[in-house]
This record gives C-alpha cells, sequence and structure tokens, in this order.
C-alpha cells in the first residue's frame, strides 16, 4: 500500500511540469526559395588530383545546379556498372553561370576510388542539389 501511494505521488509530481515563457518575441523565418532538385546526367571535363587522396572533379551539363548556394551537396554515381550501387554524397566546391561545376572529394573507399579514376567525358548521374544552405551572413 504505502509504495503504491509513492508511485501515484511521484507521478502526479511529474505530470505537471512548469511552463516556459519565452523572453524573446517568436520571429518568423525568411523562406528561402526552395529549389527543385533533379535528376541528370553530366560529363567530366577535368579530373585533378591534388594529392593525399583529394582530387577535384570539373564537370560540364550542369544547369541545374546554377542557383546551387553554400553548404549544399549532390549525390554523384558514376557509370561503373552495379558494384557499388549507391551514389556518393559530394559537396560543391563552385558552380558557373555556364553549366560547369567543380567538386572536391578525397578518395576513400570503392565508389570514391572509381570516380577519382575517371576521365574526360566519363558520364556521371547526379541528383541535386540537396540540403541546407549555411545561413545568410548578418550584417554588422
Amino acid at each position: 500500500m504505502q509504495l503504491a501511494g509513492l508511485v501515484a505521488e511521484s507521478l502526479k509530481s511529474t505530470a505537471r511540469f512548469p511552463k516556459r515563457r519565452s523572453t524573446t518575441p517568436f520571429k518568423k523565418c525568411k523562406r528561402r526559395q526552395q529549389q527543385r532538385m533533379r535528376y541528370f546526367d553530366a560529363r567530366v571535363i577535368e579530373n585533378r588530383t591534388l594529392g593525399n587522396g583529394y582530387f577535384v572533379l570539373r564537370l560540364g551539363g550542369c544547369d541545374s545546379l546554377a542557383q546551387s548556394r553554400p553548404g549544399q551537396f549532390i549525390m554523384l554515381r558514376g557509370d561503373w556498372g552495379r558494384d557499388p550501387s549507391l551514389p556518393r554524397p559530394i559537396s560543391l566546391l563552385s558552380v558557373a553561370p555556364e553549366g560547369r561545376a567543380d567538386l572536391l572529394a578525397k578518395s576513400i573507399g570503392r565508389g570514391t576510388r572509381l570516380l577519382e579514376a575517371a576521365t574526360h567525358g566519363t558520364r556521371v548521374s547526379i541528383l541535386g542539389p540537396l540540403g541546407s544552405s549555411f545561413p545568410e551572413p548578418s550584417a554588422g
């Protein structure tokens, strides 16, 4: 009986949490214009090795990435058959208005090693742009 009474008292005290009031007024977030991600194919224009496993892939035919923002990424898959089957997430280094995109990557596993070995003209499949961009810098 005493144990049941203690449990009931404990449940009553934890069921009521004090209401917290914010000291700052609620601010509405500015909604950024949503970009549409889409699947498309691109071609390798240049593959530059930087050393220590890092490389820069320059892709052509990336007009869909023209409106991408810093901090976004793409899912990239080479035309290498079934293995490995999953695309690799790669961040965007830079995107030029003429449909050129530069990607910085590091060769870690089988998929990125195959991307590092890609030559001029190799077809790659892209899904993007994905992710949230970095916040705009505040003035002041």
